[in-house]
């Protein structure tokens, strides 16, 4: 699931010519995203490999395609008050780059998973399964899933019930207390 146009081409590019079947999902925003120049000719993003957005040694933001955008601005205003952030964007789910995700909570030792999907059964309850099973021993806090609320969807660009810049910025404040 891209989160810019470039990786939009190049993660269906990847599709094309993989030889399994792929499911490419290009979210709605994405249409309406900031604009960015897209790779002239053949552009390749390998399936399986995230991409770490910004640095930090402090808490492991883990996101990937419409929340990358709230992600990165909630790591900024943290960083306004000297909390550094590491921010993962997965770019797909299947196959998980899982070994990017420990590399980054085994240094931070804190973890949050943020999506537009449920927290209840969505991808993030695998993600913080795994960080649970491999580092539990060395995490200063429970790893904490941001989602959509198990709730119905309200047709009304003024509400929303996916997370936003503050309740993510709220879950870095919590795990760091």
């Amino acid at each position: 699931m891209p989160a810019t146009p470039a990786d939009a081409k190049g993660l269906l590019t990847a599709c094309i010519e993989d030889d399994d079947p792929c499911l490419f999902i290009e979210h709605l925003n994405l249409a309406y995203s900031t604009k960015e120049d897209v790779p002239v000719g053949h552009h390749h993003v390998p399936l399986g490999q995230a991409r770490t957005l910004m640095s930090g040694d402090d808490v492991t933001l883990i996101t990937y395609g419409p929340m990358v955008k709230p992600v990165l601005e909630a790591a900024q205003t943290v960083a306004e008050r000297s909390i550094s952030a590491d921010v993962i964007d997965l770019r797909t789910l299947v196959p998980l780059d899982m070994a990017t995700v420990l590399a980054s909570v085994e240094r931070t030792r804190r973890a949050i998973i943020v999506h537009e999907a449920t927290t209840f059964a969505g991808p993030s309850a695998e993600i913080a399964s795994r960080i649970y099973e491999e580092l539990f021993a060395d995490l200063l806090a429970p790893v904490t899933r941001l989602g959509a609320a198990y709730t119905p969807i309200p047709f009304s660009p003024g509400l929303s019930n996916y997370p936003t810049v503050d309740t993510i910025v709220a879950a870095v404040e919590h795990v760091l207390a």
